[in-house]
């Protein structure tokens, strides 16, 4: 890993794109959960090192999560 996958980054969720399979919360349950309706929100900072956000990103089957700085 370098440093720039350590760096933090902030992360969102695209409510309309979000079906609720809860790969973010497994990964990330700091910075993600799926609420009572089935969709996914960023709790507390939302967050992460970079490699982690890279991984939530990619795991996300409906694409809504993204990075944003």
């Amino acid at each position: 890993m370098t440093d720039d996958d350590q760096a933090e980054v902030s992360l969102e969720i695209d409510a309309g794109l979000c079906v609720g399979v809860g790969l973010c919360e497994a990964i990330a349950a700091a910075v993600f959960r799926v609420g009572d309706d089935g969709v996914a929100v960023v709790i507390g900072t939302g967050r992460l090192p970079l490699a982690q956000a890279r991984q939530v990103v990619e795991a996300c089957p409906s694409s809504a999560i993204s990075i944003t700085a």
